[in-house]
């Protein structure tokens, strides 16, 4: 088996760090709060308008099935699958890891693992 770094199999894709504005009827956010669970779930998640989001999404950050949506900063470590086609932006304190030929719910529960110093799964 070969030991490689994470980068060498994945990319890594970091937020735009914008400070957006909140809206009751909009686009979700994935921030913080959502990398909580193991698949990712938006029915809490703030919310941002249309410009913001067209923003958010500039540079290839436009969360795709199959990407992981990971803390970098709070709870740095926690992790959550995209599972759903849902329109969505990430919020702060977030990136994407994403590979087209790499297993990433296997990463995620890596990433969730004694061996990187995180508690069970929730």
């Amino acid at each position: 088996m070969e030991i490689v770094s994470i980068r060498r199999r994945w990319n890594v894709i970091d937020c735009k760090h914008l400070t957006v504005p909140f809206v009751d009827d909009g686009i979700p956010l994935a921030s913080v709060r959502e990398t909580q669970s193991f698949e990712l779930n938006l029915e809490s998640a703030n919310r941002t308008s249309q410009e913001w989001y067209e923003q958010l999404i500039e540079g290839g950050r436009r969360p795709c099935v199959g990407d992981l949506i990971y803390c970098r900063n709070v709870s740095v470590g926690a992790a959550t699958l995209v599972t759903i086609e849902d329109v969505f932006a990430m919020g702060q304190d977030v990136c994407l890891i994403r590979s087209a030929t790499e297993n990433q719910r296997w990463l995620n529960y890596f990433l969730r693992s004694k061996a990187m110093g995180r508690p069970a799964l929730r």
